[in-house]
C-alpha cells in the first residue's frame, strides 16, 4: 500500500508542478535564458504538446495496469484499492474495465489533439 501513496502524491506533484508551479516560474523574467533552452528541449521531446503527452501518459498507465499481475509479484497489494473503485462491477469483469478506460481515454486525447489546430483565443469572424 505504500508503493501505492507514494505513486499517488508523485503524480500529484507533477500535476501541481506542471499546470500551477510551472507557469509562475515562466513569468518571470530572470528566468527567459532557462526557459528557451528548457523550451528548444520540450519541442525536440514532443512538439511542446500537452495533450499528446497527456495521452501518451494514460497509454502507459493502461500498460501498467495491464500487467498488474507482474506487478503483485513484488508484494504490490492493489486488492483495497480496486475493490473500493470498482465495488459496482462483476468481479470477473474488473480485470478488464481499467485498461480498457484508460485505453479509451488515451485514444479521446488523441483524437481531440487532431481536432484543434488553432488556440482557443483565435476567433473567427463571421
Amino acid at each position: 500500500m505504500t508503493l501505492a501513496w507514494v505513486l499517488l502524491f508523485a503524480f500529484a506533484f507533477i500535476g501541481v508542478y506542471w499546470f500551477s508551479i510551472r507557469p509562475w516560474l515562466r513569468s518571470i523574467p530572470s528566468l527567459a535564458d532557462e526557459w528557451e533552452a528548457i523550451d528548444r528541449f520540450e519541442e525536440k521531446l514532443w512538439l511542446r504538446s500537452r495533450t499528446i503527452l497527456l495521452a501518451i501518459l494514460i497509454g502507459g498507465s493502461s500498460f501498467l495496469i495491464t500487467i498488474h499481475d507482474f506487478i503483485a509479484t513484488i508484494s504490490v497489494d492493489w486488492t483495497p484499492i480496486t475493490s473500493t473503485l470498482l465495488g459496482y462491477i462483476p468481479e470477473k469483469y474488473r480485470p478488464m474495465v481499467m485498461p480498457i478506460v484508460m485505453s479509451v481515454l488515451a485514444s479521446l486525447f488523441a483524437y481531440m489533439r487532431k481536432i484543434t489546430t488553432e488556440p482557443l483565443n483565435a476567433k473567427k469572424e463571421p
